[in-house]
């Protein structure tokens, strides 16, 4: 661009230097010409009056163009920034569709169904109602940044019964959520910590992986027991700071998380829209 063009910036310093240069001369000729004839007579006083008016004005149009350059190339960085920032939210949104909602929980839940339409006909149709709800929101709110309380417990309520179908005795869940309509939340971050608790935890019968998912202090928690894997499977960290890189993009809450040494604790905040 023109405004980085180096000779531009070599005009304008020469410019500057000459009008401050001319501040300057004026100055010492008026205390040199005071100090040897104790005045100053009408022609010098016309004289710097004049100069001075030009090297004042020379210096008003270089600092006029430095400061809009200044503050153009200020709004340039700006908007560039901003479309960077709305591009990076269209790829985080469409690698939480791919990575978050993935082939492996599809995988999964196609084998239990399978068991499910020879041993409970029933069940396995309310597995599939369930399983076409979940991806249903997943279409549905791939490209809104909130979506409301109500709308997000009735997805973790679906997620929910597809995991204990599962794992049956093995997860111990409680969900303790109001239909909130007031408040608003990440669409499926809850269910990239839920996901991240069965994913580094041990799940058995004989140690139930306990889950608790409630609200307190307008924040969406999510905890459970913590039962590290011998194995740990190594973990990206994708879901967590995609998480993180959403909110702050519409809000300055941020996720929160404690390890308290018997359980992990993920705290989401709940969002309002500015009326």
């Amino acid at each position: 661009p023109w405004l980085e063009f180096p000779v531009w910036r070599l005009i304008v310093g020469f410019f500057s230097i000459v009008a401050y240069s001319l501040l300057a001369i004026l100055l010492v000729n008026i205390s040199f010409y005071y100090v040897i004839y104790g005045e100053l007579p009408e022609q010098i006083i016309a004289w710097v009056s004049y100069n001075g008016r030009i090297a004042v004005t020379i210096s008003l149009v270089i600092s006029t163009i430095m400061t809009s350059i200044g503050f153009f190339r200020a709004w340039k960085r700006t908007s560039i920034m901003e479309e960077q920032l709305k591009v990076e939210m269209l790829d985080y949104r469409y690698k939480t569709l791919l990575n978050q909602v993935n082939p492996h929980f599809l995988f999964n839940s196609l084998n239990v169904l399978i068991s499910l339409v020879h041993e409970d006909p029933n069940l396995a149709e309310k597995f599939i109602r369930q399983l076409s709800l979940i991806y249903r929101y997943t279409l549905e709110n791939r490209e809104r940044d909130l979506v409301s309380l109500k709308e997000e417990k009735a997805f973790i309520d679906s997620y929910v019964f597809l995991l204990k179908i599962r794992f049956e005795d093995a997860l111990d869940v409680q969900i303790d959520i109001p239909e909130d309509e007031d408040r608003y939340a990440l669409p499926m971050a809850s269910q990239i910590i839920i996901e991240n608790a069965i994913k580094h935890n041990n799940v058995s019968v004989k140690r139930p992986l306990i889950l608790r998912i409630y609200c307190q202090d307008g924040r969406l928690v999510i905890r459970n027991s913590k039962q590290v894997q011998e194995l740990k499977e190594e973990s990206t960290g994708f879901g967590l700071d995609n998480i993180r890189k959403r909110l702050s993009f519409l809000s300055d809450e941020t996720l929160e998380i404690e390890d308290d040494g018997t359980d992990y604790i993920a705290k989401l905040p709940l969002l309002t829209l500015a009326k």
